[in-house]
């Protein structure tokens, strides 16, 4: 009888969640920040030699990070948009409700790898690319406050 090793495990529940349909829409699932560091510790605990764990680590977002460091790194996307079989987008989103702003940050994968982002700030009716963070990492708290409501019906 073949039996999985303990460090798989929480791979593959990583990958399964993320992997539930094909819809666009994920299930409500916590985006607690204790939630994001449980995911941190499980994704490091099964790769200690991670390409990307320095960055993991600290929250950030790198080109050439696959599905699960992403997610280990920034948690659930509200949004997930499946263009293609090989392309797919991850949209995350905070709310600001004191200013009536909120920023969108839209992750490209290809082949399971993030290519490249776009972030954009939304004021009002207003929407604005933001050109300047067209870096190799990226940062929630580099380009927002950090803290915000994620809007339970986007």
């Amino acid at each position: 009888m073949y039996r999985t090793p303990p460090h798989v495990l929480p791979v593959i529940v990583l990958l399964s969640l993320l992997l539930i349909g094909c819809s666009s829409q994920l299930p409500s699932m916590d985006t607690s920040q204790s939630y994001v560091l449980e995911l941190r510790a499980e994704y490091l605990a099964a790769h200690p030699d991670g390409e990307f764990n320095e960055h993991v680590e600290k929250g950030e977002v790198v080109k050439g990070m696959d599905y699960l460091a992403v997610l280990a790194s920034w948690g659930h996307p509200a949004r997930r948009d499946v263009r293609s079989d090989v392309t797919e987008d991850w949209v995350y989103r905070e709310v600001d409700e004191e200013t009536d702003t909120w920023m969108e940050f839209r992750f490209t994968f290809k082949r399971s790898v993030l290519d490249d982002w776009e972030v954009a700030r939304h004021n009002g009716g207003a929407r604005t690319l933001d050109i300047t963070n067209r870096n190799e990492v990226l940062s929630r708290q580099a380009v927002s406050n950090t803290g915000k409501r994620v809007p339970n019906d986007y």
